[in-house]
């Protein structure tokens, strides 16, 4: 909260009256379609300009927590993943990255020797994909350590992260 309240004034009293004031004025703009839905859904103007992007192949990347592009996305993904990567010690997002692979393998029923096992066959690769950007773009691993937790090459993780652009 505090964070927050320093985007509109440096001394407690003066920030929440200027919240107030910030607050009282968006209500009096009353509902706003185009800030309403998911973030991406929200960002490219409703599904279907998303379906569209599908159709022509064009990928773009979203957050339902973040408003804005898939450029801008990615940097305030990118940001967050460098402060969790500053708050939390090594071995704590390696304890959660195995916590995170234990509880995907146990949803999608397999095995983590089969995760780990390189195969491309049934839901391995959409499995290895989301746990690739979770663990190095939201836990601040390196895509080395990825890698090896996920049983594919760093370059692997690399082009996994590419194509989600």
């Amino acid at each position: 909260m505090d964070e927050v309240l320093r985007w509109f004034n440096e001394t407690p009293k003066a920030a929440c009256a200027a919240y107030r004031r910030f607050v009282s004025q968006g209500k009096k703009q009353g509902h706003r379609p185009e800030l309403a839905g998911g973030g991406l859904v929200r960002s490219q103007g409703g599904w279907s300009a998303v379906k569209s992007l599908r159709g022509r192949g064009e990928k773009a990347i979203g957050d339902e927590r973040i408003l804005g592009s898939g450029d801008f996305v990615r940097k305030m993904v990118a940001q967050a993943t460098d402060r969790v990567a500053r708050q939390l010690p090594i071995d704590q997002r390696r304890a959660r990255a195995e916590a995170h692979i234990q509880e995907a393998c146990k949803k999608a029923r397999i095995g983590i020797e089969a995760l780990r096992s390189g195969s491309r066959v049934g839901v391995l690769p959409g499995l290895r994909r989301e746990l690739a950007r979770l663990l190095v773009l939201e836990l601040g691993l390196t895509r080395a350590e990825a890698a090896r937790r996920l049983g594919v090459t760093t370059s692997g993780v690399a082009q996994i992260l590419r194509r989600m652009n």
